[in-house]
């Protein structure tokens, strides 16, 4: 979703250069709320024409070499220290 932001916000600078404050607002929530209505149709997230959203690039994040259980009283450590 950011990268998408990234790539858009250009285009939408130069859209918001041409056309009032207002109907620039009233385009952006337009667009957004078609987003999310379009967001809202979809009736299997894990189905496999969601692919190209799921291989945007994101990593997966790496699992912790300690479980968070494990240090608890190291956080009250860290806490004492502060």
């Amino acid at each position: 979703a950011q990268g998408v932001a990234l790539l858009w916000s250009p285009v939408m600078g130069v859209i918001l250069d041409r056309i009032p404050r207002l109907t620039g607002v009233c385009l952006a929530f337009g667009i957004a709320g078609l987003g999310y209505s379009v967001l809202g149709q979809v009736d299997d997230p894990f189905g496999p024409w969601m692919l190209p959203a799921y291989s945007s690039g994101r990593k997966p994040r790496q699992q912790l070499a300690v479980p968070l259980s494990a240090c608890s009283d190291c956080a009250a450590r860290w806490a004492s220290c502060a």
